[in-house]
């Protein structure tokens, strides 16, 4: 019984986490992207992704602009309650993580801060 409860509550608990980690993610990850123009063609060669000061403000912005979308979708919420659309809102939401771990392009980032932001 004890160890279901704590079990439930760590569940409960990497929610906000990692919603969090996703809002926070983008400032010392821009940091590491942002090279010299010098430097970005012997970055991309070595498979690292550089991003230029616009493409970094997109980044950050995405994940933001996702969160008003979702907020407005919010609605979901009082059709199938809580606990389903935490269930369904996970599957987008880690999905997202797995993508911006793997991900090649800056495109591929963008397209992962607005899911974040959207399942946030």
């Amino acid at each position: 019984q004890t160890s279901a409860q704590v079990l439930t509550v760590l569940a409960v608990s990497f929610g906000p986490f990692s919603v969090g980690l996703s809002k926070g993610y983008a400032s010392p990850a821009l940091a590491s992207l942002q090279q010299d123009t010098e430097d970005s063609y012997n970055l991309s060669r070595a498979g690292q992704i550089s991003v230029t000061p616009e493409e970094g403000s997109w980044i950050a912005s995405l994940s933001l602009l996702g969160a008003l979308l979702g907020g407005l979708l919010s609605s979901i919420v009082l059709r199938y309650g809580r606990r389903n659309t935490l269930l369904l809102v996970s599957i987008p939401f880690s999905a997202s993580w797995m993508l911006t771990v793997f991900a090649t392009s800056v495109e591929m980032i963008c397209c992962t801060a607005f899911l974040s932001g959207l399942c946030s």
